[in-house]
């Protein structure tokens, strides 16, 4: 099986995480923290601690080649502070283009793995090339008008909502695919 990165044949594929590793790390409160998987059968220990891998999508140099986008997305949503009065927020520091990028990256290789959940939910159809030449840097993100993304974060006066990753899940939005996840209450 070759990789699936843009213009890639490397068939050395590794375990490359669809929910970017950084995002595990931050929310766990300390490294000797786990982190609980909640689905229909309740509340159990069984999530894989730093996120779920596919070893059949990337090689190593695709993966780092979409993880300069992970990291920096992971920075943005570890130094966001909402302010909870507000019921809008705005931070004219976080690079729009570039969060949008990561978002499409992340769903886009939810589309491509054949791993449990994410081959039952997300899936781009024929969006998955021009998806993968945006996210690789061939075309700009202007070119997918059918991509929009609406950010909003999450608020609670009792729990942390901080600490939530949510898996992405597919609805219909004013007769579209939409998809919803959570990535740090965000």
């Amino acid at each position: 099986m070759a990789c699936h990165g843009l213009n890639c044949n490397n068939t050395k594929l590794i375990g490359a995480h669809i929910v970017p590793r950084g995002f595990a790390n931050l929310i766990r409160a300390d490294r000797n923290s786990e982190l609980l998987k909640v689905a229909d059968g309740g509340v159990s220990k069984a999530f894989p601690q730093l996120g779920e891998t596919d070893g059949n999508i990337l090689c190593a140099d695709c993966d780092s080649a979409l993880g300069k986008n992970d990291a920096y997305a992971v920075d943005v949503c570890r130094k966001f502070a909402s302010d909870d009065r507000a019921n809008l927020f705005e931070d004219n520091s976080v690079d729009a283009e570039r969060f949008s990028i990561f978002i499409l990256s992340l769903l886009w290789r939810a589309s491509i793995s054949k791993r449990g959940r994410y081959c039952q939910v997300v899936t781009f159809g024929p969006y998955e090339r021009v998806a993968r030449e945006i996210i690789f840097g061939a075309r700009p993100i202007s070119e997918m008008p059918a991509f929009e993304l609406i950010i909003s974060k999450l608020r609670s006066p009792r729990h942390n909502i901080d600490r939530i990753i949510i898996d992405p899940v597919r609805f219909k939005f004013q007769k579209v695919n939409a998809y919803s996840f959570v990535l740090a209450g965000i």
